[in-house]
């Protein structure tokens, strides 16, 4: 009995210093440290810009965070999805837990530039009269610095900066097309130049000399004149005479320009030639006209060369060989 009495006492007093322990704590069970922040942000990325582009859409992977106080918020800055310049811009991250301890980390996002696009012609021929030399005026035979060869030929070569770009001029004032000087001097110059599209824009001359009885004729000469090329393997644009202005030309030799252009782009239908609307792209804009009512201003001449830069981007720019992904 005694022994009893004293075994029950041990217990009592076992459980007293157990409760006393437990009183001691803050009444919970102990637990583990919360692990420290961190955060590791993806390797860094590159791309290729688009041609023309100086930028890229960039998507990137979101960066990994660990340990904290849940809930984690990461952040990124540029955003992922952003545009980003050619060159290497940084990107940073910040990563903020719920007792607002952060962790940083930082990658960047490379942009090469964009890919030079090649042209599959680089030799172009620009033959006809006073406006294929670049006259804003009656003058002396000679090529103008404002011709829309030399206009063109400088914007061709900006863009395909990689390849040697010619567009030779064969321009002569005064001449109309049906003169059979003109086909002499066009074969010649194909043989001369050696292009592989040439531009006739041609006609005017004759307008001024017989109004709309001259279409017709005009219009068999410049065939002649596409047929020669074609014979020759050349490319033919055709292109369609800029508007006169009839207050200082007069009304008749204006009235010839749409009747003759229709006509002209009928031959360009038939024989498959690729037509320029020159016309159309001076939208009515008689302020892009000379003095003489006949001869592009240098601003006209720059539409010209606008037009037939169009088209041959259109038509003979190759997509460059370089892909657009992502390299890690």
């Amino acid at each position: 009995m005694i022994r009893t009495l004293r075994t029950s006492t041990i217990r009592l007093s076992i459980v007293g210093v157990g409760l006393l322990l437990w009183a001691g704590c803050s009444g919970h069970r102990p637990t583990a440290p919360t692990p420290t922040l961190a955060v590791v942000c993806p390797a860094n990325v590159s791309a290729r810009a688009g041609v023309d582009a100086i930028d890229a859409s960039v998507t990137y992977s979101s960066p990994t965070a660990t340990g904290g106080k849940a809930p984690l918020s990461t952040t990124c800055s540029p955003n992922s999805g952003s545009s980003f310049p050619v060159g290497s811009t940084p990107v940073s991250c910040t990563t903020t837990d719920a007792a607002g301890d952060r962790a940083e980390c930082a990658f960047a996002v490379s942009i090469d530039p964009a890919p030079v696009p090649q042209l599959t012609y680089t030799k172009y021929l620009g033959f006809g009269d006073s406006e294929t030399e670049g006259k804003v005026r009656h003058a002396p035979l000679e090529l103008m610095a404002n011709s829309y060869t030399i206009k063109l030929q400088t914007m061709l070569q900006t863009r395909y900066s990689t390849q040697s770009i010619v567009v030779a001029d064969d321009g002569y004032g005064g001449q109309q097309a049906v003169d059979p000087a003109t086909l002499a001097r066009f074969d010649a110059a194909l043989a001369r130049e050696t292009p592989q599209v040439v531009f006739i824009l041609d006609g005017a001359n004759d307008l001024l000399a017989r109004q709309t009885a001259a279409i017709g004729p005009a219009i068999t000469a410049i065939a002649v004149l596409g047929q020669h090329a074609t014979d020759h393997g050349v490319q033919v644009f055709l292109a369609t005479l800029p508007p006169m202005n009839p207050d200082l030309q007069g009304s008749s030799n204006a009235n010839a320009v749409p009747p003759f252009n229709t006509q002209l782009a009928n031959l360009a239908a038939l024989r498959n030639y690729t037509l320029v609307d020159i016309n159309g792209a001076f939208h009515g804009d008689l302020g892009l006209i000379g003095s003489d009512g006949l001869h592009p201003t240098d601003a006209g001449y720059q539409v010209i060369a606008q037009a037939f830069y169009d088209k041959i981007v259109s038509l003979y720019e190759t997509a460059p060989t370089t892909k657009l992904a992502f390299r890690r």
